[in-house]
């Protein structure tokens, strides 16, 4: 599966806030990587797992292309 396909028939709007909650999901994991602070790294990953379980519904057909 492409993810043109998961995308198609979904409008300009919901691909946009798709696309903007992977952005801040990898933004999170590339702060997380350089992280050498402890608390901080569980704030980050709190704040990973709190995306992921918002944008679930959708987010599980595309996750081998975010990995």
């Amino acid at each position: 599966m492409k993810i043109s396909e998961i995308m198609k028939g979904v409008s300009t709007q919901e691909q946009e806030r798709r696309m903007d909650a992977v952005n801040r999901m990898n933004i999170l994991w590339n702060k997380k990587q350089v992280c050498e602070d402890k608390e901080q790294i569980k704030r980050l990953d709190k704040k990973i797992r709190l995306i992921a379980r918002q944008e679930q519904s959708w987010m599980k057909n595309i996750a081998f292309f975010l990995y």
